[in-house]
């Protein structure tokens, strides 16, 4: 069961969408980060409002803007990529392989040759169809990635559905009746 508290400032209802850190600085969650078609800079959604959504750039957590309907607006969550075999391949399944062989610091960048960045992807995720992808498309993957784990983000990987059901299954079973 989902329960969400709203706050309330200058008599608008406010849905908070992160929480504060100890030491009360913002931490990005994957599910609320945000591309803005024509920017530069991968954005974070802060808080929902009645008209719109208020937005701050992943690196300036305290610049926030209003984001009203007129942008074209992707998460990254919903970004999906050409993989072998016919079969999409998630950015957050690309950005674990990544994470869990360099962490931060990934050995390309986003001014990297052509050549040398696609021989990048094809040996660090393999299951994408990298002559599918455009090579800008490559660098924006490499620079967002740069942006979000400098922004504090980490990408461990995710539990898969069956243990997280098995793990489920476990802790209802040793509940006292």
């Amino acid at each position: 069961m989902f329960t969400a508290s709203l706050l309330f400032v200058g008599g608008l209802a406010f849905l908070p969408c992160h929480f504060l850190n100890a030491d009360m600085t913002m931490t990005p969650h994957w599910d609320d980060i945000i591309y803005l078609k024509g920017k530069p800079t991968l954005m974070m959604i802060t808080a929902r409002t009645p008209r719109g959504v208020i937005i701050a750039p992943i690196h300036q957590p305290g610049r926030k803007t209003l984001l009203g309907n007129a942008l074209e607006v992707t998460l990254l969550k919903d970004i999906l990529l050409f993989g072998k075999d016919d079969e999409d391949v998630r950015l957050r399944d690309v950005y674990e392989r990544f994470w869990a062989a360099f962490e931060k610091e990934l050995p390309v960048h986003d001014k990297t040759p052509e050549a040398e960045l696609r021989a990048f992807f094809e040996e660090n995720a393999p299951m994408l169809d990298v002559e599918r992808i455009y090579t800008s498309h490559l660098r924006k993957m490499v620079k967002w990635y740069h942006q979000l784990t400098a922004a504090g983000l980490s990408f461990p990987a995710e539990a898969s559905e069956e243990e997280a059901k098995e793990n489920n299954n476990a802790d209802t079973e040793n509940e006292p009746s």
